[in-house]
């Protein structure tokens, strides 16, 4: 036999009302006006060319230097530059890899 009384109907029964409990000194995201929310400023359409413009220059301009080099490279050590390219892809992709298991 369980010690105590038996518990009501009305206290097993857990409440199911959708209260929401809110606290006087905690900010909400309405509380804030619009008006200071930060703008972000506005560029023109010549701005973001000029700056896709230059990364495509520095792209070629970096491609053209690591060809040199590699050319550069594969006469120092008088291989083809195939086998060069080879080794160069076979560490390049290695690496993350490795990289992963440091």
């Amino acid at each position: 036999m369980p010690n105590g009384p038996a518990p009501t109907e009305s206290e097993g029964k857990r409440s199911t009302s959708n209260t929401v409990l809110s606290a006087p000194d905690v900010p909400t995201l309405a509380a804030a006006p619009r008006s200071q929310a930060p703008r972000r400023k506005q560029y023109y359409l010549r701005y973001h060319l000029s700056y896709l413009f230059l990364g495509f220059l520095a792209i070629c301009v970096a491609g053209y230097v690591l060809s040199q080099a590699a050319t550069n490279i594969t006469d120092q050590f008088v291989i083809s530059d195939v086998l060069f390219g080879v080794i160069i892809l076979a560490i390049a992709t290695t690496l993350p890899k490795n990289s992963s298991l440091l």
